[in-house]
């Protein structure tokens, strides 16, 4: 039955590639099962961001052979549709207990820092009407972070957070879309 799913969402090009079926995302690098999981996120979490106006692009390569500089779990390298990723493995050793995702758990962590890139790969070719959108980017980003989290995960990082009022998941989602469609920044043009 694994192995049914895993053909249903990706197909191996090389011996360390793997191409997904959504979203024809290429994962390099690592061990076959961690880019099989990556194409099983892909195909479970790209239909949600696309319910918010989050369209993941074709052909994003997503690397975990040359990890990114710390503290980074991930970066996305505007431009070049290129995500540098830690495995699995390596991102639960560098996690920092005093980060904002320190009390959610190691496997809905990767996962949520995998929708958190492919939001900013999407936001790479939304419209910003200054030089950079920076706080915008990460603010859609960390928005679909939470939002891709599993129920439990999602309460022990609200259990640990400064927050003083919550947003609905309906409320979150236009509030992303209308981000994506350029209808709404969070930056400022600076002078």
């Amino acid at each position: 039955m694994i192995a049914g799913l895993l053909a249903a969402t990706a197909s191996v090009a090389g011996e360390e590639e793997t191409v997904c079926q959504t979203a024809d995302l290429i994962v390099e690098g690592g061990m076959s099962m961690s880019r099989g999981r990556i194409c099983r996120i892909a195909a479970r979490e790209i239909p949600k961001l696309a319910a918010c106006n989050v369209a993941v692009p074709e052909g994003v390569t997503l690397r975990s052979v040359d990890p990114p500089p710390k503290p980074c779990l991930g970066i996305f390298h505007c431009g070049e549709a290129l995500i540098r990723l830690l495995s699995p493995g390596l991102m639960a050793k560098r996690r920092d207990p005093d980060r904002a995702f320190a009390s959610v758990p190691d496997e809905p962590c990767f996962d949520s820092v995998v929708v958190h890139e492919l939001t900013h790969a999407a936001y790479d070719s939304a419209e910003c009407p200054f030089v950079d959108c920076p706080a915008t980017a990460e603010y859609a980003a960390y928005a679909t972070q939470v939002r891709s989290l599993p129920a439990e995960a999602r309460e022990a990082f609200e259990a640990t957070s400064a927050f003083d009022h919550c947003v609905s998941r309906d409320y979150g989602c236009q509030l992303i879309g209308r981000i994506m469609g350029g209808a709404a920044f969070i930056d400022r043009e600076c002078f």
